[in-house]
Protein backbone atom coordinates (compact mmCIF):
# COMPACT_ATOMS: atom_id res chain seq x y z
CA UNK A 1 0.00 0.00 0.00
CA UNK A 2 1.05 3.24 -0.87
CA UNK A 3 2.46 5.61 1.67
CA UNK A 4 0.03 8.37 -0.05
CA UNK A 5 -2.98 5.96 1.61
CA UNK A 6 -2.40 6.72 4.89
CA UNK A 7 -5.41 7.20 6.65
CA UNK A 8 -6.24 7.75 10.55
CA UNK A 9 -6.94 4.51 12.69
CA UNK A 10 -4.90 2.86 10.00
CA UNK A 11 -2.58 0.02 11.20
CA UNK A 12 1.32 0.62 10.32
CA UNK A 13 4.68 -0.92 10.95
CA UNK A 14 8.22 1.09 11.38
CA UNK A 15 10.60 0.23 8.41
CA UNK A 16 13.51 2.49 9.77
CA UNK A 17 15.01 3.33 13.10
CA UNK A 18 15.16 1.77 16.06
CA UNK A 19 11.65 0.83 16.27
CA UNK A 20 12.34 -1.07 12.73
CA UNK A 21 8.95 -3.68 12.57
CA UNK A 22 7.36 -2.45 15.64
CA UNK A 23 3.18 -2.14 14.91
CA UNK A 24 1.50 1.78 15.20
CA UNK A 25 -1.81 2.86 15.41
CA UNK A 26 -1.78 6.10 13.15
CA UNK A 27 -3.53 9.03 15.46
CA UNK A 28 -2.45 12.05 13.43
CA UNK A 29 -1.07 13.03 10.03
CA UNK A 30 -0.11 16.34 8.94
CA UNK A 31 1.72 17.06 5.63
CA UNK A 32 4.81 14.35 5.33
CA UNK A 33 4.72 13.07 8.89
CA UNK A 34 2.65 10.15 10.50
CA UNK A 35 1.92 10.49 14.02
CA UNK A 36 1.68 6.63 15.93
CA UNK A 37 0.84 5.41 19.21
CA UNK A 38 1.46 1.37 20.68
CA UNK A 39 -0.33 2.11 24.17
CA UNK A 40 2.90 1.22 25.27
CA UNK A 41 6.15 3.25 24.59
CA UNK A 42 4.49 6.05 22.34
CA UNK A 43 0.79 7.04 23.81
CA UNK A 44 -1.70 9.16 23.03
CA UNK A 45 -0.68 12.05 24.38
CA UNK A 46 3.24 11.63 23.44
CA UNK A 47 2.80 9.87 20.22
CA UNK A 48 5.77 9.24 17.94
CA UNK A 49 6.65 11.55 14.82
CA UNK A 50 7.65 9.54 11.87
CA UNK A 51 8.42 10.56 8.41
CA UNK A 52 5.26 8.45 6.24
CA UNK A 53 8.23 6.89 3.52
CA UNK A 54 9.06 4.80 6.67
CA UNK A 55 6.29 3.28 7.56
CA UNK A 56 4.76 0.33 5.93
CA UNK A 57 0.75 0.38 5.70
CA UNK A 58 -1.87 -2.76 6.36
CA UNK A 59 -5.07 -2.60 4.76
CA UNK A 60 -5.90 -3.10 8.72
CA UNK A 61 -7.69 0.17 9.94
CA UNK A 62 -9.59 0.29 13.52
CA UNK A 63 -12.63 2.45 12.13
CA UNK A 64 -14.23 2.38 15.42
CA UNK A 65 -10.90 4.82 17.05
CA UNK A 66 -10.72 6.54 13.73
CA UNK A 67 -14.30 7.77 14.04
CA UNK A 68 -13.48 8.66 17.56
CA UNK A 69 -10.48 10.57 16.59
CA UNK A 70 -12.26 12.57 13.84
CA UNK A 71 -14.97 13.30 16.25
CA UNK A 72 -13.49 14.19 19.68
CA UNK A 73 -10.21 12.80 19.48
CA UNK A 74 -10.48 11.12 23.29
CA UNK A 75 -9.14 7.36 22.64
CA UNK A 76 -7.18 5.54 25.52
CA UNK A 77 -3.88 3.81 25.16
CA UNK A 78 -5.55 0.54 26.40
CA UNK A 79 -7.73 1.27 23.19
CA UNK A 80 -4.89 1.08 20.97
CA UNK A 81 -2.81 -1.59 22.46
CA UNK A 82 -6.48 -3.75 22.13
CA UNK A 83 -6.67 -2.67 18.65
CA UNK A 84 -3.03 -3.37 17.95
CA UNK A 85 -3.09 -6.76 19.34
CA UNK A 86 -6.18 -7.86 17.25
CA UNK A 87 -4.88 -6.82 13.80
CA UNK A 88 -1.31 -7.91 14.38
CA UNK A 89 -2.11 -11.43 13.77
CA UNK A 90 -0.20 -13.49 11.95
CA UNK A 91 -2.90 -14.45 9.92
CA UNK A 92 -3.90 -10.53 9.28
CA UNK A 93 -0.65 -9.10 7.60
Amino acid sequence: MSAHHISIGQIVTSLAGRDTGHPYLVIGITGKYVFLADGRERSVIKPKKKNIRHVKAYKLNAKALAEKLRNNGNITDEEIRQAIANFCKPDNL
